[in-house]
C-alpha cells in the first residue's frame, strides 16, 4: 500500500518530469565538451609528438644509422619531454585559477571583517573599495611605468603603446566613478584602498610561493623519474635550434636561447642524472657525485662559447651536441663531455659551486656569517664573563680601558673582513702608497 508521497512523487511508467530534457541536454553538452577537450589534447600530442619524430628524422648532423637505430629511445624521450610540458601547463592553470579565488575569497570576507568605521556604506559599497581601489592604483602605476620602460628598452612600438594604454585608460575611467561613489560614505577611504593593497599582495605571494613549491616538485619528480630522456630532449632542442636556424647565428637572442637549454640539461645531468643507482659506500657516492659535477660543468661550459662564438664555434658546438645527444639516447654515458677539471673537490668552495642549490647556498653564508659574528663577539663576551664574575677586580682601571679598547677594534676588524675579504689587500696597497708618498723614504734626496 503507497502512501500520498509516494502517489505525488513517482512518475507513471513512460512520464518524464519537466527538467528532465533539460538536464540531459546540459549533461549531453557537458559531454561533448569533455569529449572535444580529450579529441584536443589528443591532437595536441600527436602533432608534437610527430613533428618532434620528423625533426630528429630529418637531423643532419646525426649519422643516418645512429637515426634508425635510437629511434625508438628517442620516441620514448619525446613523450617523457610532453608530459613535463603538460604537468607544467597544467599546474600554470592551477595557479591562475588559484590566484583567482584566493582573491575574490579575501575580498569577499574583507568588508565583513573590517570594523563599522571603516565600511563604506553597505557590503558592495566596502566591496567595491577594497577591490575597485587597488585595481586603479596598480592600472595608473602600469599606465605611468610601462611607455617609460619601453621606451628604455628601446623596444617602442606605437600601436603597440595605444592599444594597451588604450584599454586600460578605459578599465580607469570606467572605475573611477565606482570608487568615487563608494568612498563618500567610508570614513577612511584611503586605509581601505591601502589595505586592499597590502592584501593584493599577500594574497599573490602566498599563492605564488605555494604554485612555485608545487611546479618545483612536480617537475623534479618527473625529472627524477627519467633523467636520462629529458636530459636527451632538452640536448635535442638545442641541435635542432642550431640546425634549423643558422642563418640567426649571429643574433644573441638565438645564441641565449641555446644557451637556456644548455643550462637546464646541465641542471638536470647534476641533480638527477644518477639518481637512480643507490651507492653501497660513501666513496661510490662522492665519485657519482663528482662525475655528475664535471658532466653538468662541461655542458655548462658550451654556454661561454655561445656567449663569445669564433668563426667555427657553430659547427664545433653542433658536433659536440650531436654526440652528446647520441651518447645519452644511446647509455654510453662514458661519452658525454666532462670539464677539465680535476675530480677532487675536496678543497672546492661549496658555495661556489654552481650545482649548489640557493637555499643551501644562502644556509653556507648564514652559518659563515654567524661564525664570523661569534668570532667577533667572543673576546667582548669573554670580558664580560669576567668583570661580572669580579675575576678583574685586582687589574688597574687604565689597562681595562686599554682592553676594552682593543676588544672593540677586534670586533670592527673581523666585521670589516666579514664584509669585504679583499681587505687584508687593500691595506697593503694602502701602505704601498702611502710609503712611496712619504719623503724620507726617498733615497737620493
Amino acid at each position: 500500500m503507497e502512501s500520498v508521497s509516494e502517489r505525488e512523487f513517482v512518475a507513471p511508467h513512460g512520464r518524464k518530469w519537466p527538467w528532465t530534457s533539460f538536464v540531459g541536454k546540459k549533461r549531453e553538452s557537458y559531454d561533448k565538451q569533455k569529449a572535444a577537450l580529450r579529441h584536443r589534447r589528443l591532437r595536441n600530442a600527436y602533432r608534437f609528438f610527430r613533428m618532434g619524430v620528423v625533426a630528429w628524422r630529418s637531423t643532419g648532423s646525426i649519422s643516418a644509422d645512429d637515426r634508425v637505430r635510437l629511434e625508438d629511445r628517442f620516441r620514448h624521450a619525446w613523450r617523457v619531454e610532453y608530459r613535463r610540458r603538460f604537468i607544467h601547463r597544467r599546474l600554470d592553470l592551477l595557479l591562475q585559477v588559484g590566484m583567482l579565488l584566493s582573491y575574490l575569497v579575501f575580498f569577499a570576507v574583507l568588508p565583513i571583517a573590517l570594523p563599522e568605521k571603516y565600511r563604506a556604506g553597505d557590503y558592495v559599497d566596502t566591496f567595491a573599495l577594497a577591490f575597485v581601489g587597488p585595481c586603479l592604483v596598480l592600472i595608473t602605476g602600469y599606465l605611468l611605468v610601462y611607455p617609460i620602460a619601453k621606451y628604455l628598452d628601446g623596444r617602442w612600438a606605437i600601436a603597440e603603446a595605444v592599444r594597451d594604454i588604450g584599454s586600460n585608460a578605459a578599465i580607469l575611467l570606467v572605475c573611477a566613478p565606482i570608487l568615487y561613489l563608494s568612498a563618500q560614505s567610508s570614513r577612511e577611504p584611503l586605509f581601505v584602498v591601502f589595505l586592499g593593497l597590502m592584501a593584493w599582495g599577500a594574497v599573490f605571494a602566498a599563492v605564488f610561493g605555494v604554485a612555485w613549491v608545487a611546479l618545483s616538485v612536480a617537475t623534479n619528480l618527473v625529472r627524477r623519474r627519467d633523467p636520462d630522456a629529458l636530459l636527451a630532449a632538452t640536448l635535442f632542442g638545442a641541435v635542432r635550434s642550431l640546425e634549423f636556424g643558422p642563418d640567426r647565428w649571429p643574433e644573441p637572442e638565438f645564441r641565449a636561447g641555446i644557451a637556456r637549454e644548455l643550462g637546464a640539461a646541465s641542471a638536470i645531468a647534476r641533480s638527477f642524472l644518477f639518481t637512480k643507482f643507490d651507492a653501497a659506500d660513501l666513496e661510490t657516492r662522492l665519485w657519482q657525485r663528482r662525475q655528475a659535477n664535471r658532466i653538468a660543468d662541461g655542458l655548462a661550459q658550451k654556454q661561454r662559447w655561445l656567449v663569445t662564438p669564433k668563426p667555427d664555434t657553430y659547427d664545433f658546438l653542433l658536433g659536440a651536441l650531436s654526440r652528446c645527444l647520441v651518447a645519452v639516447l644511446g647509455g654510453n654515458w662514458d661519452e658525454l663531455a666532462r670539464s677539465d677539471a680535476l675530480e677532487t673537490v675536496e678543497a672546492e668552495d661549496p658555495a661556489s659551486r654552481p650545482g649548489v642549490s640557493r637555499g643551501r647556498r644562502a644556509l653556507v653564508m648564514l652559518l659563515r656569517g654567524l661564525q664570523t659574528i661569534a668570532v667577533a663577539a667572543l673576546p667582548a663576551a669573554a670580558l664580560w664573563m669576567a668583570r661580572s664574575r669580579d675575576l678583574l677586580a685586582h687589574v688597574d682601571a687604565r689597562m681595562l680601558d686599554y682592553v676594552e679598547i682593543g676588544v672593540f677594534v677586534w670586533a670592527v676588524l673581523i666585521l670589516a673582513f666579514m664584509l669585504d675579504p679583499h681587505l687584508k689587500e687593500k691595506i697593503s696597497s694602502a701602505k704601498e702608497v702611502i710609503s712611496l708618498m712619504n719623503p724620507l723614504s726617498k733615497r737620493g734626496d
